[in-house]
């Protein structure tokens, strides 16, 4: 009988999903993804994130950006 069970951090809300995590783009420290919107340009639909870290930083940048970041900062 396998007794393993999926762990859910205590206060979530049953079919919540959890925090997207990456890490700030200006001092590197953990960050979470608040938002996903998809903004018009000149050059068509572009996906923005939002994206908040510990240090209180807050930014709504591209998407694109973030595969930018070097892997040791994510």
């Amino acid at each position: 009988m396998n007794t393993r069970r999926n762990v859910v951090p205590a206060g979530t809300a049953v079919g919540a999903a959890l925090p997207e995590l990456t890490n700030c783009p200006d001092c590197g420290a953990p960050a979470e993804i608040t938002r996903r919107d998809v903004l018009e340009s000149t050059d068509g639909p572009v996906e923005h994130v939002g994206v908040r870290c510990v240090q209180r930083h807050i930014f709504l940048m591209p998407t694109f950006l973030l595969d930018r970041l070097p892997q040791s900062q994510r």
